[in-house]
């Protein structure tokens, strides 16, 4: 009996520390590295807001050189202005490994933040700028709740569609004619996501979603703005 007694401690903390470390891995922190753009500062500040996230935003040099790098402080709106060496250390920005988002259309300078951000953690692009692209690649990487999709579609827009509408209309076997749908397995929050214009939902341009959207907050502006 003591021989089993053991044994079941022994697997009872290899279960512990497996569920410890899931656990830390679910919880890294999401860091939003974002080009001087004031529509892409507004929807990534809502989002850090909505995460709890890290922002740091990025201005371009026109000769390749290094871009120059601003840290967003939340509770006060301020930027503060960071070395690359002070972003590359993660002195700055919290403890723990991250999930770096890294988004912009300059190839040179995503490519230089892309290297700076080895040590951070897991780096992942993308290289649109339109507020719909940008909602699904941060879902991609930290998936949104259902309730922070439809925060998101009030605040600036969007038009959200529901990916499970045909299996409840239809049941399991899909639509008649189609023969049965495999289920498939879906995270809570990959049931909705931002999309494109279609024929009976129109996406509104950029500049009249900005004009629509009503700050929940004070307006968050870009280094460039000051």
């Amino acid at each position: 009996m003591r021989h089993f007694s053991r044994i079941n401690v022994a697997a009872m903390m290899l279960a512990v520390c497996a569920g410890m470390i899931a656990c830390a891995d679910d919880s890294r922190s999401l860091l939003l590295v974002v080009p001087a753009r004031p529509a892409v500062v507004r929807f990534c500040a809502d989002v850090a807001r909505m995460k709890n996230a890290t922002m740091v935003c990025y201005e371009a040099q026109q000769r390749g050189g290094a871009p120059v790098l601003f840290l967003w402080k939340a509770l006060s709106g301020d930027w503060v202005k960071i070395s690359a060496d002070d972003y590359q250390s993660g002195a700055l920005l919290g403890r723990g490994m991250r999930r770096v988002l890294i988004i912009g259309t300059d190839r040179a300078a995503v490519a230089a933040l892309v290297e700076l951000s080895g040590r951070l953690g897991d780096v992942a692009t993308i290289d649109r700028l339109d507020v719909m692209t940008l909602a699904n690649g941060i879902n991609d990487v930290d998936p949104f709740t259902s309730g922070q999709w439809k925060a998101l579609a009030r605040r600036h827009d969007l038009q959200l569609k529901d990916l499970n509408e045909d299996r409840r209309r239809y049941g399991r076997f899909g639509k008649p004619g189609e023969g049965p749908v495999l289920p498939k397995v879906r995270e809570p929050s990959d049931l909705l996501q931002a999309v494109e214009p279609a024929a009976i939902l129109s996406m509104p341009p950029l500049e009249m979603m900005e004009k629509k959207a009503q700050p929940l907050q004070p307006a968050v502006k870009s280094p460039a703005d000051k």
